[in-house]
């Protein structure tokens, strides 16, 4: 699977990382795993520095309505993006209209995604 996904239960977080052409089925494949783990309310680590979109703009934007219509028992928890220079264009996207749902940002480095996780929760390492 282009996405690998690691939940760390004790600490409430989700670190992904994507290889490859990630696809719109790839993503909804996560949300399925994410929807039987419980952890929607997790802080969540993206490393989408290996991986390309292989969907469009408006393609990722009827998915992140679809998300927003999809019930669920917990708010979201917070998203750090971990970004190359040349693929953070979605992750930027997915900041800027899911931003206001809960807090995202795009970092350059886990390093700096975790401080700032851990920085914006209440749960502590």
């Amino acid at each position: 699977m282009p996405i690998q996904i690691e939940f760390h239960h004790p600490d409430r977080m989700v670190v992904m990382v994507a290889h490859g052409t990630i696809t719109l089925q790839d993503l909804a494949q996560a949300f399925v795993e994410f929807a039987k783990s419980g952890a929607f309310h997790y802080r969540k680590i993206l490393d989408v520095t290996r991986a390309t979109p292989g969907f469009t703009k408006d393609e990722m934007l009827g998915f992140i309505e679809h998300l927003r219509r999809h019930p669920r028992e917990k708010q979201g928890g917070l998203v750090a993006f971990v970004t190359a220079p040349n693929n953070g264009e979605f992750a930027r996207l997915f900041v800027e209209i899911a931003g206001n749902d809960r807090p995202a940002q795009v970092f350059r480095s886990i390093h700096e995604a975790r401080k700032w996780l851990y920085a914006n929760s209440s749960v502590t390492p």
